[in-house]
C-alpha cells in the first residue's frame, strides 16, 4: 500500500510539472506533452461534474494516461526508485480538477504491465488538491477542461 501512495504521489509531481470504462483516449499535443523519450499523454475524452460539483465551484472528473515507452526517461526511473514494480508500463490516474481555483487532486490511480494486466490500485478520495503551475502540462490540460466547461460541452 506505501508503494502504491509513493507512486502515485510521485506521478502527481510528474504530470503537473512537465504534466476507463470504454475509454477514449486522446493523445495530448503540446510542447508539455514531448519528451524523447518516448513516452505519452493522454487524456479521456468523456468528462464528468464530480458529485461535489456546483454551478458556483465546478470541479471536473478527468481521467489522464501516461505510457513509458522508453525505460530511459527520467520520470520512469524515478517512480521505480520510489517503489514501484519494474514491470509497470502505464499508469490511469483519476484527477478532480476545481477550475475556479486552477487546482487539481489526484483520487484514485491504476498500474499496468505492458500486457494491460492491473499490478496495483490506490484510491484516496479526500486526497488534497495542489495548485496547478503555470507554463506546464497541468495548465495545457487545465484550460482545456476550462473550455469544455465554458462552452458547455462536459455532462
Amino acid at each position: 500500500m506505501k508503494f502504491k501512495v509513493s507512486c502515485l504521489s510521485i506521478l502527481l509531481f510528474i504530470l503537473w510539472t512537465p504534466m476507463l470504462a470504454s475509454a477514449e483516449w486522446k493523445q495530448l499535443e503540446s510542447k508539455y506533452h514531448q519528451n524523447a523519450y518516448g513516452t505519452k499523454y493522454f487524456y479521456e475524452t468523456k468528462m464528468s461534474y464530480a458529485a461535489a460539483s456546483s454551478p458556483k465551484t465546478p470541479i471536473v472528473v478527468l481521467w489522464g494516461k501516461v505510457v513509458y515507452s522508453g525505460k530511459g526517461d527520467p520520470a520512469y526511473a524515478q517512480l521505480l526508485s520510489n517503489g514501484c514494480p519494474p514491470e509497470m508500463n502505464s499508469v490511469e490516474l483519476k484527477y478532480l480538477v476545481d477550475i475556479n481555483n486552477k487546482k487539481a487532486a489526484i483520487v484514485y490511480g491504476v498500474l499496468y504491465d505492458v500486457q494491460g494486466r492491473t499490478l496495483g490500485t490506490d484510491e484516496r478520495p479526500n486526497a488534497p488538491y495542489s495548485p496547478i503551475p503555470p507554463d506546464t502540462g497541468a495548465e495545457v490540460v487545465w484550460r482545456l477542461v476550462k473550455e469544455l466547461h465554458e462552452k458547455g460541452a462536459i455532462k
